[in-house]
């Protein structure tokens, strides 16, 4: 459903806040519902996991890079390895500042980086970018879904990471079958380069 009021889209987005500094964790527990969100805290990156792989799971992950039992990077690996059903929109904090740093939170599939201390009107500024980030990629979604036309997303050389419906009636699958195989068994002597 397409949202043209950014406080519309925000009353929608469930946060999961994932940090175990405790005082971060109430003064950030305290301001986002002010800004018209629904945060979901926790203190381990474990927990995180369990929250964003449910299939009704936040849709924005405020993540600590330093965490007990799987730190920031190791959430973002597996949210960006999953084939979840929604995008996650993934917002890395911490205190490493060098540009490695900034890299590696990158690479392992954070979409923007924030340095603590958190300056609390840059986060909500990220926030409100981080929405309109997923309100458009809802959109492209949605008509990907509804396509007439059969859609595939291929990623690691030739695995199927998104089907619509369409493309399941091609190949006679339902679509949440496709994903994770290999084109190649549906359309032998497929050659991705």
């Amino acid at each position: 459903v397409p949202i043209r009021d950014a406080v519309d889209l925000r009353l929608a987005v469930r946060i999961l806040l994932a940090d175990d500094d405790r005082v971060f964790q109430l003064m950030l527990g305290r301001i986002l519902p002010k800004w018209g969100f629904q945060p979901i805290v926790v203190g381990n990156g474990e927990e995180a996991w369990q929250h964003l792989r449910c299939l009704e799971g936040p849709s924005i992950a405020i993540l600590d890079w330093v965490m007990p039992l799987a730190d920031g990077l190791e959430v973002c690996r597996r949210v960006r390895s999953c084939n979840l059903a929604r995008y996650v929109y993934l917002l890395l904090l911490t205190s490493k500042a060098t540009s490695q740093d900034l890299m590696s939170g990158l690479e392992a599939g954070a979409d923007d980086y924030l340095a603590k201390p958190v300056n609390p009107d840059e986060l909500r500024l990220r926030l409100r970018a981080a929405c309109r980030v997923l309100e458009s990629e809802g959109r492209h979604r949605q008509i990907a879904e509804n396509a007439s036309d059969g859609i595939l997303i291929l990623e690691q050389g030739s695995r199927i990471h998104f089907a619509n419906n369409a493309a399941g009636a091609i190949f006679g699958y339902q679509r949440n079958e496709l994903m994770g195989l290999d084109f190649g068994t549906l359309a032998p002597g497929f050659a991705r380069h």
